[in-house]
Protein backbone atom coordinates (compact mmCIF):
# COMPACT_ATOMS: atom_id res chain seq x y z
CA UNK A 1 0.00 0.00 0.00
CA UNK A 2 1.54 3.45 -0.92
CA UNK A 3 2.21 5.89 2.38
CA UNK A 4 0.47 8.79 -0.06
CA UNK A 5 -2.92 8.85 1.41
CA UNK A 6 -6.19 9.89 -0.93
CA UNK A 7 -8.18 13.34 0.24
CA UNK A 8 -10.66 11.88 2.26
CA UNK A 9 -8.44 9.37 4.08
CA UNK A 10 -6.15 12.21 4.78
CA UNK A 11 -8.87 13.80 6.15
CA UNK A 12 -10.03 11.13 8.16
CA UNK A 13 -6.60 11.04 9.64
CA UNK A 14 -6.28 14.80 10.60
CA UNK A 15 -9.50 14.47 12.32
CA UNK A 16 -8.86 11.43 14.58
CA UNK A 17 -5.77 13.15 15.06
CA UNK A 18 -7.51 16.13 16.83
CA UNK A 19 -9.58 13.68 18.72
CA UNK A 20 -6.53 12.50 20.11
CA UNK A 21 -5.32 15.88 21.35
CA UNK A 22 -8.26 16.32 22.35
CA UNK A 23 -8.44 13.61 24.61
CA UNK A 24 -11.44 11.98 23.07
CA UNK A 25 -10.23 8.13 23.83
CA UNK A 26 -10.18 8.48 27.68
CA UNK A 27 -7.48 7.51 29.87
CA UNK A 28 -6.56 3.82 28.03
CA UNK A 29 -6.85 5.73 24.86
CA UNK A 30 -8.64 3.15 22.65
CA UNK A 31 -9.92 4.06 20.08
CA UNK A 32 -13.69 3.04 18.65
CA UNK A 33 -13.90 0.00 16.43
CA UNK A 34 -13.39 0.99 12.71
CA UNK A 35 -17.12 0.96 11.97
CA UNK A 36 -18.30 3.48 14.78
CA UNK A 37 -15.42 5.45 13.01
CA UNK A 38 -16.86 5.55 9.38
CA UNK A 39 -19.88 6.37 10.81
CA UNK A 40 -18.99 9.53 12.64
CA UNK A 41 -17.15 10.99 9.39
CA UNK A 42 -19.67 9.71 7.01
CA UNK A 43 -16.83 7.30 4.67
CA UNK A 44 -16.42 3.71 4.06
CA UNK A 45 -14.58 1.34 6.22
CA UNK A 46 -11.81 1.08 3.96
CA UNK A 47 -10.81 4.82 3.99
CA UNK A 48 -10.91 4.76 7.90
CA UNK A 49 -8.45 1.61 7.97
CA UNK A 50 -6.22 3.66 5.44
CA UNK A 51 -5.76 6.30 8.11
CA UNK A 52 -5.48 4.12 10.82
CA UNK A 53 -2.59 2.13 8.73
CA UNK A 54 -0.78 5.22 7.96
CA UNK A 55 -0.98 6.35 11.84
CA UNK A 56 0.48 3.29 12.91
CA UNK A 57 3.00 3.90 10.87
CA UNK A 58 3.73 6.91 11.82
CA UNK A 59 3.98 5.79 15.24
CA UNK A 60 0.75 7.33 16.57
CA UNK A 61 -1.29 4.29 17.15
CA UNK A 62 -0.46 0.54 18.34
CA UNK A 63 -2.98 -2.11 16.89
CA UNK A 64 -3.34 -5.25 19.00
CA UNK A 65 -4.64 -8.26 17.34
CA UNK A 66 -8.22 -9.13 19.77
CA UNK A 67 -7.95 -6.28 21.89
CA UNK A 68 -8.16 -3.25 19.72
CA UNK A 69 -6.04 0.22 18.49
CA UNK A 70 -4.29 2.34 20.72
CA UNK A 71 -3.25 5.81 21.36
CA UNK A 72 0.58 5.21 21.41
CA UNK A 73 2.05 6.53 24.39
CA UNK A 74 5.81 8.28 23.18
CA UNK A 75 9.02 8.58 24.98
CA UNK A 76 10.56 12.24 25.92
CA UNK A 77 12.83 11.61 23.60
CA UNK A 78 9.96 10.66 20.28
CA UNK A 79 7.57 13.69 21.46
CA UNK A 80 11.11 16.20 21.27
CA UNK A 81 11.77 15.07 17.93
CA UNK A 82 10.88 18.27 15.49
CA UNK A 83 8.03 18.40 13.19
CA UNK A 84 10.14 18.78 9.11
CA UNK A 85 7.70 19.86 6.17
CA UNK A 86 8.67 15.85 5.27
CA UNK A 87 5.78 14.97 7.75
CA UNK A 88 3.32 16.84 5.50
CA UNK A 89 0.11 15.61 3.60
CA UNK A 90 0.32 16.21 -0.21
CA UNK A 91 -2.96 18.54 0.39
CA UNK A 92 -0.71 20.67 3.16
CA UNK A 93 2.46 20.66 0.79
CA UNK A 94 0.55 21.98 -2.43
CA UNK A 95 -1.79 24.65 -0.51
CA UNK A 96 1.53 25.81 1.08
CA UNK A 97 2.94 26.02 -2.85
CA UNK A 98 -0.20 27.82 -3.69
CA UNK A 99 0.63 30.39 -1.25
CA UNK A 100 4.69 30.75 -1.67
CA UNK A 101 4.55 30.13 -6.02
CA UNK A 102 3.16 33.20 -7.45
CA UNK A 103 5.17 35.56 -5.03
CA UNK A 104 8.30 34.38 -5.89
CA UNK A 105 7.91 34.29 -9.29
CA UNK A 106 6.67 38.13 -9.21
CA UNK A 107 10.22 38.66 -7.20
CA UNK A 108 12.05 36.80 -9.52
CA UNK A 109 10.59 38.71 -12.69
CA UNK A 110 11.69 41.59 -10.75
CA UNK A 111 15.16 40.53 -9.35
CA UNK A 112 16.90 37.42 -11.68
CA UNK A 113 20.04 38.47 -13.23
CA UNK A 114 20.97 37.57 -17.26
CA UNK A 115 22.79 34.30 -15.98
CA UNK A 116 19.51 33.42 -13.47
CA UNK A 117 17.46 33.98 -16.64
CA UNK A 118 19.15 32.05 -19.21
CA UNK A 119 19.13 29.16 -16.74
CA UNK A 120 15.55 29.16 -16.70
CA UNK A 121 15.32 29.31 -19.95
CA UNK A 122 17.30 26.20 -20.57
CA UNK A 123 15.91 24.36 -17.41
CA UNK A 124 12.52 25.20 -19.65
CA UNK A 125 14.04 23.94 -22.71
CA UNK A 126 14.83 20.59 -21.36
CA UNK A 127 11.64 20.02 -19.80
CA UNK A 128 10.03 20.61 -23.42
CA UNK A 129 12.24 17.74 -24.77
CA UNK A 130 11.92 15.32 -21.60
CA UNK A 131 11.65 11.88 -22.92
CA UNK A 132 9.65 10.30 -19.82
CA UNK A 133 7.83 11.42 -16.62
CA UNK A 134 10.88 11.26 -14.79
CA UNK A 135 12.79 13.08 -17.13
CA UNK A 136 10.20 15.64 -17.01
CA UNK A 137 9.83 15.68 -13.38
CA UNK A 138 13.40 16.66 -12.55
CA UNK A 139 13.29 19.13 -15.13
CA UNK A 140 10.29 20.76 -13.57
CA UNK A 141 11.54 20.94 -10.62
CA UNK A 142 14.45 22.72 -12.23
CA UNK A 143 12.26 25.61 -13.46
CA UNK A 144 10.96 25.58 -9.54
CA UNK A 145 14.28 25.48 -8.12
CA UNK A 146 15.68 28.65 -10.82
CA UNK A 147 13.11 30.49 -9.74
CA UNK A 148 13.33 30.46 -6.36
CA UNK A 149 16.94 30.87 -6.57
CA UNK A 150 16.00 34.46 -9.07
CA UNK A 151 14.53 36.00 -5.98
CA UNK A 152 17.54 36.34 -3.93
CA UNK A 153 15.65 35.54 -0.67
CA UNK A 154 17.35 32.93 1.46
CA UNK A 155 14.49 31.44 3.01
CA UNK A 156 12.38 30.97 -0.15
CA UNK A 157 15.29 28.98 -1.65
CA UNK A 158 15.53 26.80 1.62
CA UNK A 159 11.46 26.15 1.40
CA UNK A 160 11.79 25.57 -2.58
CA UNK A 161 14.67 22.61 -2.07
CA UNK A 162 12.47 21.06 1.30
CA UNK A 163 10.02 21.05 -1.62
CA UNK A 164 12.06 19.32 -4.47
CA UNK A 165 13.41 16.87 -2.07
CA UNK A 166 9.95 15.60 -0.89
CA UNK A 167 9.23 15.50 -4.87
CA UNK A 168 12.15 13.30 -5.25
CA UNK A 169 10.08 10.87 -2.68
CA UNK A 170 9.18 6.97 -4.30
CA UNK A 171 5.64 7.87 -3.01
CA UNK A 172 5.47 11.45 -4.02
CA UNK A 173 6.98 10.25 -7.36
CA UNK A 174 4.09 7.55 -8.06
CA UNK A 175 1.33 10.12 -6.84
CA UNK A 176 2.52 12.77 -9.66
CA UNK A 177 3.12 9.90 -12.44
CA UNK A 178 -0.80 8.33 -11.93
CA UNK A 179 -1.78 12.29 -12.43
CA UNK A 180 0.49 13.18 -15.08
CA UNK A 181 -1.22 12.09 -18.43
CA UNK A 182 0.01 12.71 -21.99
CA UNK A 183 -2.31 16.01 -21.76
CA UNK A 184 -1.76 17.28 -18.31
CA UNK A 185 1.96 17.39 -19.14
CA UNK A 186 1.65 19.63 -22.73
CA UNK A 187 -0.97 21.57 -20.57
CA UNK A 188 2.01 21.63 -17.77
CA UNK A 189 4.46 22.66 -20.58
CA UNK A 190 2.28 25.52 -22.43
CA UNK A 191 2.19 27.22 -18.44
CA UNK A 192 5.91 26.28 -17.59
CA UNK A 193 6.05 28.11 -21.54
CA UNK A 194 4.14 31.58 -20.26
CA UNK A 195 5.41 31.38 -16.98
CA UNK A 196 9.11 31.56 -17.58
CA UNK A 197 8.21 34.32 -20.74
CA UNK A 198 6.43 36.36 -17.91
CA UNK A 199 9.42 36.45 -15.67
CA UNK A 200 11.84 36.72 -18.85
CA UNK A 201 9.34 39.86 -19.78
CA UNK A 202 10.19 41.90 -15.79
CA UNK A 203 6.39 41.31 -15.32
CA UNK A 204 5.68 40.55 -12.33
CA UNK A 205 2.00 40.80 -11.75
CA UNK A 206 1.23 38.21 -15.15
CA UNK A 207 4.42 35.92 -13.21
CA UNK A 208 2.19 36.25 -10.15
CA UNK A 209 -0.78 34.85 -11.70
CA UNK A 210 0.41 32.21 -14.33
CA UNK A 211 2.52 30.77 -11.26
CA UNK A 212 -0.81 30.87 -9.32
CA UNK A 213 -2.58 28.92 -11.98
CA UNK A 214 -0.14 26.37 -12.55
CA UNK A 215 0.02 25.60 -8.71
CA UNK A 216 -4.14 25.51 -8.60
CA UNK A 217 -4.10 23.15 -11.72
CA UNK A 218 -1.07 21.15 -9.90
CA UNK A 219 -3.15 21.23 -6.72
CA UNK A 220 -6.30 19.98 -8.61
CA UNK A 221 -4.45 17.04 -10.41
CA UNK A 222 -2.66 15.61 -7.49
CA UNK A 223 -5.47 16.19 -4.33
CA UNK A 224 -8.18 17.49 -5.55
CA UNK A 225 -10.18 20.79 -5.05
Amino acid sequence: MSDILGVTAQKVMQDIQQLLADGQFGEEGRLPPERRLAERFGVARNTVRQALIKMEKEGLLLRQVGRGTFVKQVSAKEAAQPWTLKDASPTEIMEVRLIMEPHAAALAATRANSHELSRLKLALDKSLKAEDIQEFESWDAEIHLGIFEATKNAVLLHYCKEINAIRKQPAWFELKKRSLSPERRHLYNRQHRSLVGAILARNPDEAYRLAREHALEVKVNLVGE
